[in-house]
């Protein structure tokens, strides 16, 4: 009934989970909830606007009360932050000068500052405003809400978005209407602007994740109410049938999800895009991956705990349990195939990295496929249980081993012929782990099962992790031979996007205009002019060479010092190496020289019609030369790894290197490397894996540190952990009903406790640990900038001094740049940039032209040296340092910052790596712990076990030997009272013995007494009357003679009976024990009541061959004996029946004798047995004593189950028959 009930609950459970996913998905397209979205900005966009106008007014009123407000509030960084994370802005201006701001990325422009108007909304850089402008006396206050984060291109660091507490979609955009009914209006009432739906079948992302929730837990209950269904069900066909038709419907429904993409929400969700993972129809992505890997494991679950093996194979010849043997492994060989696929493409396909040194981005992402890896070896490891638990009482250890090894060899064999590949280490994985199953099960205690299978998930825990390592050894291999083609083709993808984006600039420049209209003579001008206004920033990273020339003009080209037709020589130049780039007029030149070299050609006339060109020639610098360029600069849709990113090349024309990169320091000759003469070949040299390309007279070398057996180890502690935990809870799930109080044994116990406070003082001081390395780290680069700083400090103080040209600054910040590898702003003394090193930050409107106010107010006003905190520009969080600088009379004379936008990423990496180390270090700790806590909780719990098997063979009346311990600890003294325990013992079963004795004896001579007086006082009577009619002459008495010899020889035969009984009680003769068919004597002894007027129904289910030793005789008694009592115990005006069972169970045979008559009464029930104990009224009560002495012989036992006024049933279970 239970049962039922929980089946309803999960039936009612998924489908209120699938109705509401349903609902949900549905309602998120309806107009409906589109109009709930809008009613839900415009609340939240009233609310913005009450509290700008209080945080306007707070502002207006403490600058209108005192001047100097702003050096005297020390909570202007906190109020910052309150206003960003508000994503308000707030702007005090006095005559047109900027005096607060809260928002160093706006550019006010002049138009808003001039213009009169109360309230509009505006796009100014990238975003939309709400802009509301108060005049205070001389004083103007602009406050700004954001709507909508808008950049003109998008990367990792800039998103388009609305503002976050608006909680709207990005596929909305704003409009403007008039007469718009559904227009957003400020809180006078006022039409601002109106939002509408850029795509009709959008789903709002909030709903689009509960709807999701809602599928994945209906696939859930869906996978549990079949196992459950399956569970309850009784009857082998339906559970056999009902669990390969549950694979079926998986089967069919996955194949309905994947072609028809249905839930469609699942494609909202990152975990199924493909750009995690990849790799067929069936696996297009991580998420489909960890269902299809879910419903694998359903299906082997089920089949090895619910498929009626043992059943099926019963009262089978041998040659059944071989075949099923064999269906088995075949069924795990397949298993483990698919598992080694799915391994090896979740490894190669994706763009996770599984090796636990290295995971970066996505890392919880890797520790998920980690998890669907390890409930597929589980899986493996519960269907090796199965394959050797179903024959194990068939089929022999030695038999069953040869089995295996015969099925391997031909099953491998197979393979051979076949042509398919053939994976030894994995064979061997698989024989191992089979062998280690059956020697687990068959040899260990169940007191050590535990610990051998933590020993065997440890195991396997190494071979997933090689395996890992192995693949992506694999994968890391195929990554470097597309890099090394990539580093072939000096092609830059970037470059070129830019490239075209730098000539629409060039060629609407005017100033370039006009100075090519007299070539010759402001032929410097154009170089400088291009060098210092385009070819500039990512630029830095090329050397730069402009020429320009007319018609006729020769150039005298080196190194031979050859004159050249100007056009004749660039001509040629890409006419040999060069390729158009689409859309432009830029070359790529590939001069398989090492470098990527693009040649710009630019035609324009002169002020005299004649026509000249402009060539600009480009050739990256090698890459310690260059700065680099920050991502947050670049479009995703042209940002690509830069080639060669992650590793060391180095570049060789001729066998001499030409160009290299990297922190491997490569020789001057490519003879270092060997001189194989295939494309690809492999060396480890230095610590190193290279990768030698050749192609033509070229060859390139991609380097990269070798891997150390310790970074290859440091992945098992996290596959042998997560494995633990998995096993844990599963574990956890199959004991529900769960009760409140969980039962483990006090091993478990002291295991537990240990690695729980373990566990808890390796987190705690990992975490110290880890806490205190940032700190460090922190520490660490805030002095680097500090240092950064003093340098730019003393390069460039000198020209402010002298108060040079901005483009000679700019120049030298650009310089001092390339040194320092960093980029550098300088500001003036009220906060306005003068400078940059980085100019597209300014000119892409990331960043506004005022300093950080929190800078600005600790360096101007509190009057500090230097400043370092972090900054954001989109999701990019950046360390910012300033620094103030002063002249010789410590008077200011500018501001210099330092944002760390390159190194930001490189930071994040190395503290990433810092923290990722530390991780290791106690996993591997809590690993350790684990294993000690086993061994600690074995030898703690050992003598407990001695203890608990000495109590086990310890027996009343039997001798038990001491238990011999030596040490003096409270185990010792627990041992000192149990040996005296056993003692006292044997002296109290010695006096109980005789006491027994002698109390049978009288018992015994007192139940004979009682039994032989019974017949001796009518046999007195009988003669004493006699006697009388003998003396009275009576004519009668020859027939009162023969009566009363009659009963006297009744009533001897009465005493013959009664000294036989007890001589048979008294003797047990030994029992002639044969290997018998206990299914014959069963139907002999029911052929002996074919004429009883009660129905007798024999069950033997199914059984032909009982097999055990017994004595035919005896037995046929016991049998008689128990139907006779049944027969007895049914009353006269009741039509009774009775049944005669046979049950097979594992070691023994269990036959039944039941009926349906008055019942034992529970209080004489334990008294049944018993020696003259007796509920009729005649007999002696020694049959049931004489049964159970005959059942107990045979090495059986006897017991009763009665219902008093419904029947009684005895139960015999005799050991069955072992086959030498």
């Amino acid at each position: 009934m239970k049962k039922n009930k929980f089946i309803i609950f999960l039936l009612v459970a998924l489908s209120l989970s699938l109705i509401t996913g349903i609902l949900i998905d549905s309602q998120a397209n309806a107009e409906k909830n589109a109009k709930k979205k809008l009613k839900h900005f415009q609340k939240v966009f009233l609310e913005k606007e009450n509290l700008l106008d209080e945080y306007t007014s707070y502002l207006a009123e403490t600058l209108s009360k005192q001047d100097e407000f702003i050096p005297e509030n020390d909570n202007i960084n906190t109020e910052e932050n309150l206003l960003k994370e508000k994503e308000l802005s707030l702007f005090a201006l006095e005559n047109d000068s900027l005096i607060y701001w809260s928002n160093n990325s706006i550019n006010l422009p002049l138009s808003i500052i001039h213009e009169k108007f109360e309230s509009k909304v505006e796009f100014i850089d990238n975003a939309w405003f709400y802009i509301k402008k108060t005049q205070y006396k001389n004083k103007q206050f602009l406050g700004l809400i954001l709507i909508q984060q808008k950049y003109a291109y998008e990367n990792i660091y800039l998103k388009k978005h609305f503002a976050k507490a608006f909680d709207l979609s990005d596929s909305y955009i704003i409009h403007f209407h008039d007469n718009d009914p559904n227009a957003i209006l400020n809180k006078k009432g006022k039409a601002l602007f109106s939002l509408e739906k850029e795509k009709d079948n959008f789903l709002f992302q909030a709903d689009y994740n509960n709807a999701v929730y809602f599928y994945f837990l209906s696939l859930l209950l869906g996978i549990l109410l079949a196992i459950q269904i399956i569970r309850i069900k009784k009857k082998i066909w339906f559970r056999s049938i009902g669990i390969f038709v549950f694979g079926l419907l998986m089967i069919g429904l996955r194949y309905i999800m994947l072609s028809r993409g249905i839930p469609s929400v699942f494609s909202s969700m990152e975990l199924f895009s493909p750009v995690l993972f990849a790799s067929s129809f069936y696996f297009p992505s991580l998420g489909d991956f960890a269902i299809n890997s879910f419903f694998i494991f359903s299906f082997i679950y089920t089949y090895t705990k619910y498929f009626p093996h043992q059943v099926l194979l019963r009262n089978k010849a041998q040659v059944f349990s071989y075949i099923f043997l064999f269906i088995n492994l075949l069924f795990f060989s397949l298993l483990y195939a698919t598992i080694s696929i799915l391994f090896k493409n979740l490894v190669l396909d994706s763009s996770l990295s599984f090796q636990m040194f290295e995971i970066k981005n996505n890392w919880i992402y890797s520790i998920f496929g980690l998890i669907v890896l390890i409930q597929l070896f589980y899986g493996l490891i519960l269907l090796g249980k199965l394959t050797n638990k179903s024959i194990k009482d068939k089929i022999s250890l030695p038999l069953r081993l040869a089995a295996i090894i015969i099925f391997f060899g031909v099953f491998t064999l197979s393979k051979k012929i076949l042509g398919m590949p053939i994976d030894q280490l994995g064979i061997v994985f698989e024989f191992t782990l089979l062998l280690a199953i059956i020697l687990i099960e068959r040899y260990t205690k169940l007191s050590y099962s535990h610990t051998f299978f933590i020993g065997l998930l440890l195991a396997v825990s190494i071979f997933i992790s090689n395996r890992i390592n192995t693949f992506s050894e694999q994968k890391d291999k195929q990554i470097r031979v597309i890099e090394s083609l990539n580093l072939s083709s000096e092609y830059s993808p970037t470059s070129e996007t830019l490239l075209i984006e730098l000539e629409k600039k060039i060629k609407s420049d005017t100033l370039l205009k006009r100075l090519c209209k007299s070539p010759i003579i402001n032929e410097n001008k154009i170089i400088n002019l291009l060098e210092n206004r385009f070819f500039i920033g990512y630029w830095e990273q090329f050397h730069i060479q402009i020429t320009v020339c007319g018609e006729k003009d020769e150039l005298n080209v080196e190194p031979d010092n050859q004159v050249r037709n100007c056009y004749d020589f660039f001509e040629e130049m890409t006419l040999k190496n060069g390729e158009i780039i689409a859309g432009s007029n830029f070359y790529n030149l590939n001069e398989y020289d090492g470098m990527i070299s693009y040649l710009g050609i630019f035609e324009f006339q002169s002020e005299k019609a004649q026509l000249h060109r402009l060539y600009i020639r480009l050739d990256s610098k090698s890459r310690s030369q260059g700065l680099g360029y920050p991502d947050l600069l670049l479009d995703e849709k042209v940002q690509v790894l830069a080639t060669g990113k992650d590793y060391s090349y180095g570049k060789y024309r001729n066998g001499k290197l030409i160009a290299s990169s990297g922190t491997f320091n490569y020789y001057l000759n490519d003879a270092g490397f060997g001189k194989s003469k295939e494309n690809h070949a492999w060396v480890k040299l230095d610590h190193y894996s290279h990768l030698i390309y050749r192609f033509g007279e070229s060859s390139i070398v991609l380097s990269s540190p070798e891997i150390t057996w310790l970074k290859k180890f440091i992945t098992i502690p996290y596959v042998f952990i997560l494995f633990y935990i998995f096993t844990i809870i599963i574990s956890f799930i199959e004991r529900f009903p769960w009760q409140l109080r969980l039962k483990y044994s006090f091993k478990y116990r002291i295991q537990y406790s240990i690695i729980a406070v373990l566990m808890l003082f390796f987190i705690l001081l990992g975490g110290g640990s880890i806490y205190y390395n940032i700190e460090q780290f922190n520490q660490k680069h805030n002095k680097e900038l500090s240092e950064k700083l003093q340098i730019i400090k003393q390069e460039i103080i000198q020209d402010l001094e002298f108060k040079a040209d901005k483009n000679v600054i700019t120049g030298k910040l650009q310089q001092i740049s390339n040194l320092i590898f960093a980029d550098i702003h300088l500001y003036n003394t009220n906060g306005k940039l003068i400078a940059s090193s980085r100019h597209e930050i300014f000119e892409k409107k990331l960043q506004g032209q005022q300093m950080n106010f929190s800078a600005f107010y600790q360096l101007f006003y509190k009057e500090r040296t230097h400043f370092i905190h972090k900054e954001k520009i989109g999701h990019m969080e950046y360390l910012s340092a300033y620094e103030s600088l002063v002249d010789a009379n410590n008077q200011r004379l500018a501001f210099i910052n330092l944002p760390y936008f390159i190194k930001s990423q490189d930071l994040k990496s190395e503290l990433f790596n810092l923290i990722l180390t530390g991780i290791n270090l106690h996993l591997f700790m809590i690993l350790i712990a684990i294993f000690v806590s086993v061994i600690i909780s074995n030898k703690i719990t050992q003598p407990l076990r001695l203890i608990e098997n000495k109590l086990q063979s310890t027996r009343f009346g039997t001798h038990s030997a001491a238990i011999e311990y030596n040490k003096n600890d409270e185990i010792g003294s627990l041992i000192k009272v149990y040996n005296k325990m056993l003692l006292d013992l044997e002296q109290s079963a010695e006096l109980l013995a005789q006491s027994e004795r002698e109390s049978a004896w009288r018992e015994m001579a007192r139940q004979v007494a009682h039994e032989i007086k019974n017949p001796l006082t009518p046999m007195k009577l009988s003669i004493q009357f006699l006697l009388r009619r003998y003396d009275d002459q009576s004519p009668d008495w020859g027939k009162h003679l023969k009566q009363v010899s009659e009963t006297l020889i009744h009533q001897i035969d009465t005493l013959s009976s009664i000294a036989t009984a007890f001589s048979n009680f008294a003797k047990m003769p030994e029992a002639k024990a044969e290997d018998l068919n206990l299914v014959d004597i069963l139907i002999h002894v029911l052929s002996l009541y074919k004429n009883d007027a009660h129905e007798i129904e024999l069950k033997l289910n199914g059984i032909e061959k009982a097999m055990a030793s017994l004595d035919r005789e005896q037995f046929v008694r016991i049998y008689v004996n128990l139907l006779n009592n049944a027969i007895e115990s049914i009353p006269v005006d009741q039509e009774g029946k009775i049944s005669l069972e046979l049950k097979e169970e594992p070691d023994h045979w269990l036959s039944s004798v039941s009926d349906t008559g008055k019942g034992v009464d529970p209080k004489i029930k334990g008294r049944l047995f018993y020696p003259n104990f007796t509920t009729k009224s005649s007999g002696m009560g020694l049959g049931l004593a004489i049964v159970k002495n005959s059942v107990v012989q045979a090495g059986g036992e006897i017991w009763v189950e009665s219902e008093l006024g419904k029947g009684s049933c005895f139960y015999i279970k005799i050991p069955k028959l072992i086959q030498s």
